[in-house]
């Protein structure tokens, strides 16, 4: 399963990050790596409250302000978030 997620700062120690198909799916992170992780399980979680079949690999395609920014971020199976470019 593919999301998109998008990833703004807010101000150099504050991101948001978001996922505009699951509204109130939103969280806050003091950096773009610490967003991309918890955003993971924010859509782990928001899936799951609707008894949701939640997959084992989850593809989240990470944008900032709508552009592509480090391409897509795909869960290991261990839950670690890893990217297939250079590390943030």
């Amino acid at each position: 399963m593919k999301i998109v997620v998008i990833i703004m700062e807010l101000s150099p120690d504050v991101h948001k990050a978001h996922c505009p198909a699951l509204p109130g799916c939103m969280v806050l992170a003091g950096s773009r790596q610490e967003a991309a992780e918890r955003i993971s399980r924010a859509v782990r979680g928001y899936l799951a409250s609707f008894d949701a079949t939640v997959p084992e690999k989850l593809e989240l395609e990470i944008r900032e302000h709508g552009r592509d920014v480090r391409g897509p971020v795909r869960e290991s199976s261990s839950g670690a978030l890893a990217t297939r470019s250079a590390a943030w």
